[in-house]
């Protein structure tokens, strides 16, 4: 993964406000965009000796529900490049539970064909678009034979859709953001060639509206306030690049904030996300 110094994520403060956007934007996520679920494919069924992987596993969130509804006999591996949000899940009531700090870009050689799962969430901003394909490549090394993969990002390119509204300079400040550090803007339009040119099979992408501003009732008003808490977490490294020509200063990046926000009670704008599930073929092709 990108360095310090080149990364849009890792300049993001590594504080408890953070840690509680993160965990806060878990929920949102979980329960608004993706009903409930945190296994995305209903018809996988993890043996009672599975093995899971989360990579860029965070503050926990994720492994803190998959070990509520797994048996104690299945290993959940979580692993980040900064162990800075690493949650205290790890006792003698969840010894299953197993955190580390690697690269998914260079998972460790003994796990291959080691796990019936692998999820990923929100790296969009933390892989470039050539370390998607190695990162996709250990994934597909380290899960066994008939495992799967389920991947969840924010589509930005439908940003596009709302030309002239204050979510469309969003759109440019963050394509140019995105462009600068050689991230993967058009992550739905990419992510399924990727996937059959490593060798994934079955391969199903589903894109699902996020409920944002108070049009939505309750799952609206929290999805605006997550959105702009994230926009605001990038404010220092878009501010850092003169806001792209579009924003000077601070003051213009919250009046920006502001516009978007009616606009999203307006219910003018939106955000797409894409959910991804592959599997490595149960034997060789």
């Amino acid at each position: 993964m990108v360095s310090g110094e080149e990364s849009a994520y890792v300049v993001l403060t590594q504080d408890d406000a953070e840690r509680k956007r993160l965990n806060d934007a878990y929920h949102y996520y979980k329960e608004s965009v993706r009903r409930g679920k945190f296994i995305y494919d209903e018809s996988l069924v993890l043996p009672e000796d599975a093995a899971v992987l989360d990579v860029g596993t965070g503050s926990g969130a994720w492994i803190s529900d998959m070990v509520q509804i797994v048996p104690s006999s299945v290993v959940i591996h979580g692993i980040d490049i900064s162990p800075a949000f690493f949650p205290h899940i790890q006792s003698s009531a969840n010894q299953n539970i197993r955190l580390s700090v690697h690269s998914c870009t260079s998972l460790p050689e003994d796990w291959s064909n080691s796990f019936d799962l692998v999820n990923q969430s929100l790296l969009i901003a933390a892989i470039t678009q050539d370390e998607w394909r190695q990162n996709l490549r250990e994934t597909y090394r380290v899960l066994k034979p008939g495992g799967q993969v389920q991947l969840f990002d924010p589509d930005f390119e439908s940003l596009s859709s709302h030309p002239g509204t204050a979510y469309e300079k969003t759109r440019l400040i963050l394509e140019s953001l995105w462009a600068k550090h050689s991230l993967m803007f058009d992550f739905k339009a990419q992510i399924a060639c990727i996937l059959m040119e490593i060798g994934f099979k079955d391969i199903l992408i589903e894109v699902k509206e996020g409920p944002i501003g108070k049009q939505k009732g309750d799952a609206g008003l929290e999805g605006a306030d997550i959105q702009c808490r994230g926009l605001r977490s990038m404010q220092p490294i878009i501010l850092r690049y003169s806001g792209f020509g579009i924003v000077n200063n601070s003051e213009e990046f919250e009046s920006l904030l502001d516009t978007i926000q009616r606009e999203w009670d307006e219910g003018t704008s939106w955000l797409d996300y894409v959910v991804v599930c592959a599997r490595r073929p149960s034997t060789a092709v």
